[in-house]
This record gives C-alpha cells, sequence and structure tokens, in this order.
C-alpha cells in the first residue's frame, strides 16, 4: 500500500534489473491492499522474491536495501553481531580490566566523555551468587540449598 509500496518498488526495480522476475513486475506496488489478496497471489510473489533473495548473499542484500531504500532485516548470528561495523567502531564490547578470560562484555549503551562507561567486572559465574541469594535473600539453610543441589534443583 501507500506506507510500504515505495520499499517494495525499490526492491522490485532492483529485481527487474536481472529481467528473470515478471511475477513482480507491472504491479502497483503503491496501490496494493494486502487485505484484499488472495492467496495464491501472495504465493506467486513470495516464490519469485525468496529465489531472487536465494541468489544473492546476505551482505549484498543488506548493502542493496542500504543503497537502495527497501526495508530488509537480516537475520544475523553471534559472529555478525560482533563484526557488525558500528559494533567495532565505538568498541561496545570490552575487555575488562584484571579478567584473564578470553571473553569480552558489551559495555554502556552509550557514550561519554563526561564518566567512564565500561564493564568493570565480568557476570557471575553459575552458581556463583546462590548462597547469597537462596540463604541470604530466600532464607534457606545452606543445608536446605545442598539438598536441592543434590537433587539437581539448583
Amino acid at each position: 500500500g501507500v506506507a510500504d509500496g515505495k520499499f517494495t518498488r525499490a526492491l522490485v526495480d532492483w529485481m527487474q534489473e536481472s529481467a528473470a522476475y515478471n511475477e513482480v513486475a507491472g504491479v502497483s506496488w503503491e496501490d496494493i491492499n494486502l487485505v484484499d489478496l488472495d492467496q495464491i497471489q501472495i504465493d506467486v510473489w513470495e516464490r519469485a522474491i525468496a529465489g531472487f533473495f536465494l541468489s544473492k548473499t546476505k551482505a549484498a542484500l543488506v548493502d542493496a536495501a542500504g543503497q537502495r531504500g527497501f526495508l530488509l532485516y537480516p537475520v544475523n548470528t553471534a559472529a555478525d553481531v560482533v563484526n557488525e561495523p558500528q559494533v567495532v567502531q565505538r568498541g561496545f564490547l570490552q575487555k575488562i580490566p584484571g579478567d584473564a578470560s578470553a571473553l569480552s562484555y558489551p559495555g554502556a549503551l552509550w557514550r561519554s566523555t563526561a564518566t567512564a562507561t565500561r564493564p568493570n567486572r565480568p557476570p557471575p559465574t553459575l552458581g556463583q551468587d546462590n548462597i547469597a541469594i537462596y540463604c541470604g535473600e530466600l532464607g534457606l539453610t545452606r543445608s536446605e540449598l545442598s539438598i536441592l543441589a543434590a537433587e539437581g534443583a539448583i
């Protein structure tokens, strides 16, 4: 429709450059109302777009979306996120001083020149805070905690 037709038009214009996607040619995307479409027509368009997407790499699709102005939201792996240019450029993933592990930890959501914004300790290890939480906060005895641990509940 009017709201998303221009984005679909930008994608279809790119698809038309390869001349292999006649199923999406000549459609007035700006005038489409999805409520009025039947599933058969939607399936035809989905197959055409899926086939086109399968002919491209994820990087090529993301790059084209930015350059051509169509909406695209890739599914990223952990490696994609770690190597994402903005994450790398702003130093979002950081080592913690004194932490001998090879792990990087997320930094602050913002950057400030007024105050240091970096993680100051690693996250707790599995079970590290059990006594403080179960005994100190929830009131269990150490004996009760031991029983729960022996039964595999904790």
